[in-house]
């Protein structure tokens, strides 16, 4: 899988691609975070960056994802970085991940993996 400058294979092991990815300007990568979402271990390291609470990251994420938000919140791998998300209680990001997904509610709560997401609203 590639992420612009950064490539992801077999010759690379998760733990150096993160290291790797760490190491890039989120901002300068923000085009990227969406398909790293729904990516196993993209999706992965988009929750670490969301665990360290950085609030200018998680603004970063969320709006590098708001456009895709349904399809994140319903991806085997993808709902994991919308429930990280609602974790930190940041009212505004977590107001507009409801009203976006209240459009979708039925069939968001009728998904396997989307509705963690709805569990965790």
């Amino acid at each position: 899988m590639n992420y612009g400058n950064l490539e992801y294979n077999d010759d690379l092991s998760p733990i150096e691609f993160k290291e790797t990815f760490k190491k890039l300007n989120l901002n300068e990568n923000k085009h990227k975070i969406a398909d790293m979402c729904i990516n196993k271990d993209g999706s992965r390291i988009i929750q670490e960056l969301i665990e360290t609470k950085e609030k200018d990251n998680i603004y970063l994420i969320y709006d590098a994802i708001k456009d895709n938000i349904f399809n994140i919140t319903n991806d085997q791998s993808g709902n994991y970085c919308i429930q990280k998300i609602l974790e930190n209680n940041i009212d505004d990001i977590n107001t507009n991940i409801i009203e976006l997904l209240l459009n979708n509610i039925i069939n968001t709560s009728l998904n396997p993996y989307g509705s963690k997401v709805i569990q965790k609203i």
